[in-house]
């Protein structure tokens, strides 16, 4: 947990991954735990794909969900609508 806790002060996705393989049995077999990490990993792809396009006024989300690795299905979901730039 406190792996856990670190990743989310750092704002830092990578690591809360890191984290999450590296600690699967006891992370994920709970589900009240994994309903927890679910929601945690979506809050920091979201807050990580806006601080990505903030400077932008219009950005592609193929391009966004190809850069950060993720399928491109749920960069879309994590944008708001005015952050999407028209699909």
């Amino acid at each position: 947990m406190r792996a856990i806790a670190e990743a989310y002060k750092e704002r830092s996705l990578a690591k809360l991954i890191l984290t999450m393989a590296k600690y699967p049995k006891e992370l994920k077999e709970d589900p009240v735990t994994k309903f927890h990490l679910d929601t945690l990993y979506d809050k920091l792809l979201e807050n990580n794909l806006s601080r990505l396009i903030e400077p932008f006024s219009q950005v592609c989300c193929v391009w966004v969900g190809g850069a950060g690795g993720t399928q491109i299905r749920r960069a879309r979901a994590c944008l708001p609508e005015s952050e999407r730039g028209g699909e």
